[in-house]
């Protein structure tokens, strides 16, 4: 009969919960930006084939340009 191993690990752990808490933050914008690019479809075709500019200073978006890659139709809005 194969004899059985025991191995016991012991961790400190508090470094990687740190971390992951610090991470846990920020997921939910995360989840939310990356809906919203999901969600981006051109107005005109209905495409999702967009290409995306955007104009941040200090941290505050100030402008935002779409120009869908497959009809061509553009959009801009601005903010602030």
């Amino acid at each position: 009969m194969p004899s059985l191993n025991k191995l016991v690990l012991d961790l400190d752990t508090s470094r990687l919960q740190q971390k992951l808490r610090a991470m846990s933050k920020h997921f939910g914008a995360l989840a939310d930006e990356l809906a919203d690019i999901e969600a981006r479809k051109c107005s005109e075709c209905g495409g999702s084939n967009l290409e995306v500019e955007e104009l941040v200073t200090d941290n505050m978006l100030l402008s935002r340009s779409i120009r869908c890659r497959s009809c061509g139709h553009e959009e801009s809005e601005s903010f602030g």
